[in-house]
């Protein structure tokens, strides 16, 4: 429950910073917001396809190394979220889903 609280409240900085910081007005951020939307299920797909592909990949491991390997996944999926929402932000800004 508390990596829930961590993820909403990175959210909603990320969401802050990118309104006032990144973009130039209120319509470019609700086009963002928009293709977010429309391709949203996508990256959650991808991101939920990876966890899963890791979860039968540590589940296969020996006991000793589970410990290790659910470390390592949570690692992995924190990077997995970054990139996944970075290169939909820059994909935007350069004009690939427009």
């Amino acid at each position: 429950m508390r990596w829930h609280i961590k993820a909403i409240a990175v959210a909603l900085a990320v969401v802050l910073v990118a309104r006032f910081a990144l973009f130039d007005d209120a319509a470019e951020f609700r086009n963002f917001a928009a293709l977010l939307m429309r391709y949203g299920p996508m990256t959650v797909a991808i991101w939920a396809l990876g966890t899963v592909l890791a979860l039968i990949a540590i589940s296969l491991t020996a006991k000793p190394k589970q410990a290790r390997a659910v470390s390592l996944l949570t690692r992995v999926n924190y990077v997995l979220v970054v990139v996944l929402i970075g290169g939909s932000f820059a994909a935007f800004k350069l004009g690939f889903l427009a």
